[in-house]
């Protein structure tokens, strides 16, 4: 290629390549068109990593020429882009960070932050940040809440504001860090290293709180100590919400669910059969829905699928529950549902990659099949 090699000592190179290709003639065009599907990083360590590399990349950048201000013939909108990123990640974790620790300088110092009432702050602030926010929820068809936002650039922001201050002193040098993905857990994973760090921020922020709400308190009649018992309420609230994402559940499955609408059927073992269709099928379990419910399941029965060509044996049964209990599957789920794939059970235009209701929870020893009652195109 005219590019040359991919520049692999910067860790954002997909961006450095764009620039790259923009500068020889070559245009990168957006295709908003799903064609492949791929893992999000499955536990908070993992997603804190592949944030840090984002953001020591993005600075890297800033030191080639293919910098906002750097020489390479890339357009305006490219160098404004990509100093909004840098913006971006320099100042938005420790803005963040900024922001906790506020209301615990006033508390326990009498420093004054926002000269400004509540009031005052509703009319004049309230309606940006309130267009912002549906600008933000619009634009990201509901995938960005605020509070939610919030608790996410909490998570990271120790990490990022340590990747910011290294990566202007050493930019390269750094050993690469892949994010490891489709990794299960069997049991629940608590990060405490974060925990402890923002409960010890909410400690301080209600204990600050606490200390001045006396009504002989000489805090009371200060500049600011109506908006700064708002604010530590507010940021309590967040730290709450961030300390509970620390708290991570085991994985709820080991393999990935793919939707499909397709039919199939149970056979019981005197004969009787029992149409259905797949709600969702994977590599360690399905879903299956059933108009009439799952009243006439008890005992051993088979999932016949793939016209008959394939049948899936396994034990326990399903007692009138509505939307029915897990039925383990001991043998032949991993290859029933590879071949099935291939016959075209589960054709790409069937949204792969969403995930279902009534979803069963595999065992390492163990795929499951999960029974639930309902419209039989549900």
């Amino acid at each position: 290629m005219a590019t040359g090699q991919s520049d692999l000592w910067v860790t954002t190179f997909p961006t450095v390549t764009t620039f790259k290709l923009r500068e020889h003639g070559y245009r990168t065009i957006y295709l908003n068109e799903r064609l492949s599907m791929g893992l999000a990083p499955e536990s908070l360590s993992e997603f804190i990593t592949q944030r840090s590399r984002w953001c020591l990349g993005t600075i890297q950048q800033v030191f080639t020429r293919w910098s906002f201000l750097g020489p390479a013939r890339v357009p305006l909108i490219l160098r404004v882009g990509l100093l909004d990123s840098v913006l971006y990640w320099i100042s938005g974790a420790i803005f963040k960070l900024m922001i906790l620790l506020a209301p615990i300088l006033y508390w326990f110092s009498g420093t004054t932050v926002i000269r400004a009432r509540i009031p005052d702050l509703l009319y004049w602030m309230a309606p940006a940040v309130a267009a912002s926010f549906l600008f933000t929820l619009g634009l990201s068809e509901k995938l960005v809440l605020p509070v939610i936002a919030d608790v996410t650039q909490f998570l990271t922001m120790f990490s990022i504001s340590r990747t910011v201050v290294q990566a202007l002193v050493r930019p390269f040098g750094r050993k690469f860090k892949v994010t490891e993905k489709g990794i299960s857990s069997a049991g629940y994973s608590v990060q405490w290293n974060l925990l402890s760090r923002f409960a010890s921020i909410a400690i301080l922020t209600i204990l600050g709180m606490l200390i001045h709400t006396s009504s002989f308190s000489p805090y009371h009649g200060r500049p600011g100590y109506s908006l700064t018992v708002f604010w530590s309420l507010l940021n309590a609230l967040l730290l709450f919400f961030a300390s509970v994402v620390c708290v991570e559940p085991p994985k709820r499955r080991l393999d990935e669910r793919f939707a499909t609408n397709d039919g199939g059927k149970v056979v019981l073992e005197d004969g009787k059969e029992l149409h259905c269709r797949f709600h969702d099928l994977s590599l360690g379990g399905a879903c299956l829905i059933r108009e009439d419910g799952w009243r006439s399941l008890v005992g051993p029965a088979s999932l016949v699928l793939d016209q008959g060509r394939i049948a899936v044996p396994f034990g326990g049964a399903a007692r009138g529950q509505k939307t029915g209990p897990e039925v383990p599957v001991y043998s032949g789920v991993a290859e029933a549902t590879d071949r099935a794939s291939i016959h075209g059970l589960l054709p790409p235009r069937r949204g792969i990659g969403k995930h279902s209701r009534g979803c069963a929870r595999p065992s390492e020893s163990h795929s499951f099949v999960t029974f639930a009652s309902g419209p039989p195109w549900r």
